[in-house]
C-alpha cells in the first residue's frame, strides 16, 4: 500500500522543515527565477506525461471529496493498496488546482524535496508519491501513514483520505464506469458485476487491459495473476516481512489472532522456514507478521471475529501460487494436504484443468523427492483420499515414480485397526490402481478381509467399480 499527498506550503513551514532536515540549511530567500522556471519547464513535461492517463479519468464521491479537503487543508494523504487509482486520483485534483486557482504542479518522490523547490510568494501544490518506501514511517499502519507527531510541530493541518473505507471506496457503478473507459462494449459485456467488484485495483487492470495483450478480458480480470505476481515481487525487494506475513497467510490459509501470538511449535516451524528459505537478514515476530496483516486489511486481507483470511477464495489461490516461487519448500512442508492435493503437481505432468482457474504450482525434479516426502507423510497420517484421489495418480510415470520413493525409504504405513474405517487398500480398490494395490497388499495382508462402515471388503469396492483387473 503506497500514498500521495497534496502539501500546500507556507514559507515559515518550509523553513521548519528545512531546520528539521538539515540545522545548516539556509532559510529560503527570495524567488529564484532559474528555478521558477525549471519548475514551470518541469510543469509541462508532468502534465505531457500525464495526459494519456487523465483523458480517462472517471470523477468519483472519493476524488470530489478529496479535492474539498485539499481546499480546507494543507496537508491530504490519499492512501490505498496499489492499483485503486491514487495516482490518477491525485493528478486529477492537482490539473484542478492550476486550471481553477493558478497553482504550480511539483510531483516528487519525498518530503524533503519541499525545500529545494518551494518558490516564496507562489502558490504549489506538492504531489509526493511513494511515501512509504522512503521514510521510517513505513514501519507504521498503513491507515497511519503520516506521523501525527511531526504535523504538529510543523503546523500542520493534516488529512487522511483511505480509499478503502465505506465512504471512499469505489461503487458498483464507478467501477462498471471506469472500464467503460478503457474498454470495448464487447469486453465490457464478457464481464460481470461480480467479477468487476472482486479487486479493489480494478482502475490498474482496466489500464493494463487497455494497452497490453493479457489474453481474454473475462480470465484477465477474474484471475490476474501477473498483476498480483508483479505486487509480490515489489513487496519481496522492498518489504521482505510484507512478504513473508502473506506467505504466513497463504500456507496456513486462515490466521487466528489470538492463538497465533501465543507459543505454537506449527506457526513458529512454518515462520523459521519461510525465514530461511527467503534469505532474509531478518526474522519477524510474530506481532510483525499480524500488524502487516493489518496492514493488508481490504486490498488482499480480510478480518473477521478475530481471525484474517484473504478476502476471497481465488486471491488465496492466486498469492498462493506466486509466493510458491521463492517457499516452494515451505508450501510442501506446511501445507495442508486437500491444499497439495488441488494446487501442486509435477513439472513433468500436465492434468487437464478446467478454464479460468488459477495456475497450479509446479514441482521441478529438483523438488521431487520433497513432494514425495510430503505425500508420505500425508500416508503415515492416514490421508489417503488427498493422496490417491489426485489426478497425477492416472498418469503411470507418476505412480512409478511415487512408488519408487516409498520403497526408498522403506514408508512404515500407519494402518487402521479399526474395522469400521476404510483402509489404503478400500481407496486404491475403489480408485482402481492395480500397482498401488499390489504394493500395499504385500505391505500389509490383513487389510484383504477388513471391511469400512458399510461392511465391504476392498475386493467388493473393485468389484462394483468394474476395476476386473485387481479383483
Amino acid at each position: 500500500m503506497c500514498s500521495f499527498y497534496f502539501v500546500e506550503v507556507e514559507e515559515n513551514l518550509v523553513t521548519r522543515i528545512a531546520n528539521e532536515h538539515s540545522s545548516s540549511e539556509k532559510q529560503i530567500e527570495g524567488i529564484d527565477i532559474e528555478k521558477q522556471e525549471l519548475l514551470l519547464e518541469l510543469q509541462e513535461e508532468t502534465l505531457m506525461n500525464w495526459s494519456n492517463e487523465l483523458a480517462k479519468f472517471v470523477e468519483t464521491k472519493a476524488s470530489q471529496s478529496i479535492y474539498q479537503r485539499i481546499q480546507m487543508d494543507k496537508l491530504v494523504a490519499i492512501i490505498g493498496s496499489t492499483g485503486t487509482g491514487k495516482s490518477v486520483c491525485a493528478k486529477n485534483i492537482a490539473l484542478r488546482l492550476k486550471n481553477e486557482y493558478g497553482y504550480t504542479i511539483v510531483s516528487t518522490r519525498q518530503p524533503s524535496d519541499i525545500t529545494q523547490y518551494f518558490l516564496p510568494g507562489t502558490n504549489q501544490v506538492f504531489i509526493i508519491d511513494d511515501f512509504i518506501g522512503k521514510m521510517p514511517l513505513m514501519r507504521l499502519k498503513q491507515k497511519s501513514i503520516w506521523n501525527p507527531e511531526i504535523c504538529e510541530r510543523f503546523r500542520l493541518s493534516a488529512s487522511v483520505c483511505d480509499l478503502h473505507t465505506d465512504e471512499l471506496r469505489l461503487t458498483l457503478l464507478e467501477r462498471r464506469t471506469i472500464c467503460e473507459a478503457y474498454l470495448e462494449k464487447s469486453y465490457i459485456n464478457a464481464i460481470n458485476d461480480e467479477i468487476i467488484m472482486m479487486y479493489p485495483f480494478l482502475p490498474s487492470l482496466c489500464s493494463i487491459f487497455s494497452s497490453k495483450d493479457v489474453g481474454s478480458v473475462e480470465n484477465f480480470f477474474k484471475i490476474p495473476v501477473q498483476f498480483i505476481n508483479e505486487e509480490k515481487d515489489h513487496y519481496k525487494m522492498k518489504s521482505p516481512v510484507r512478504y513473508i506475513s502473506l506467505a504466513v497467510l497463504a500456507i496456513k490459509q486462515k490466521v487466528i489472532k489470538k492463538s497465533f501470538l501465543v507459543e505454537n511449535d506449527h506457526d513458529d516451524k512454518l515462520i523459521k522456514d519461510l525465514f530461511w528459505e527467503s534469505a532474509s537478514q531478518v526474522r519477524p515476530s510474530k506481532e510483525l507478521i499480524v500488524s502487516q496483516l493489518e496492514t493488508l486489511t481490504d486490498s488482499y486481507v480480510k478480518v473477521d471475529k478475530g481471525y484474517f483470511e484473504f478476502i476471497h477464495e481465488t486471491m488465496q489461490d492466486i498469492v498462493l501460487y506466486c509466493i510458491a516461487k521463492t517457499f516452494l519448500k515451505s508450501v510442501l512442508e506446511n501445507s495442508k494436504s486437500n491444499v497439495i492435493k488441488r494446487k501442486v503437481e509435477l513439472a513433468c505432468i500436465t492434468c487437464i484443468k478446467k478454464e479460468q482457474t488459477v495456475p497450479v504450482i509446479k514441482v521441478g525434479s529438483e523438488y521431487e523427492d520433497a513432494y514425495f516426502s510430503r505425500l508420505a507423510r500425508d500416508l503415515s497420517n492416514e490421508q489417503f483420499a488427498d493422496v490417491f484421489e489426485n489426478n497425477q495418480n492416472a498418469f503411470p510415470i507418476f505412480r512409478q515414480k511415487f512408488l519408487a520413493h516409498l520403497n526408498k525409504i522403506r514408508l512404515g504405513i500407519h494402518f487402521k485397526s479399526d474395522s469400521k474405517g476404510p483402509t489404503v487398500l478400500h481407496i486404491l480398490s475403489l480408485l482402481g490402481y492395480r500397482d498401488y494395490v499390489s504394493y500395499f497388499m504385500k505391505l500389509n495382508k490383513g487389510m484383504i478381509n477388513q471391511t469400512d462402515a458399510k461392511g465391504n471388503i476392498p475386493l467388493h469396492l473393485a468389484s462394483m467399480n468394474g476395476h476386473l483387473d485387481i479383483v
